[in-house]
């Protein structure tokens, strides 16, 4: 029922909406607690704030998105009546979907 010590570790933290702030300061009974840490910068990669609250401390947790090497549709446009023999170039496709370069192999 007393004023508690509140701090936090790897993140910020906002007490009844206020300024997010890091180090300690002091939470009432019924205040609310808010927490704020910054995402891992890899693919699939979890970041753990831990926030103590007198002595009772509690993780709160985020983890990145898995990486997406599947590009959405495309495709090239059929060339027909072409003389034999010809080096015939497709149409350009702007390839999308992804979150990094990729492998990028062609047959024939």
């Amino acid at each position: 029922n007393d004023a508690a010590p509140v701090s936090v570790e790897n993140g910020l933290f906002s007490i009844d909406g206020g300024a997010y702030q890091a180090g300690a300061a002091i939470i009432s009974n019924g205040q609310t607690l808010t927490v704020q840490l910054t995402a891992a910068a890899g693919f699939e990669q979890e970041a753990v704030a831990t926030v103590t609250v007198n002595e009772t401390a509690q993780g709160f947790s985020a983890t990145t998105q898995a990486q997406d090497i599947t590009p959405d549709a495309f495709s090239f446009t059929a060339q027909t009546g072409v003389v034999k023999g010809a080096v015939i170039t497709s149409n350009t496709v702007t390839i999308t979907g992804i979150d990094n370069g990729v492998l990028l192999t062609i047959e024939n």
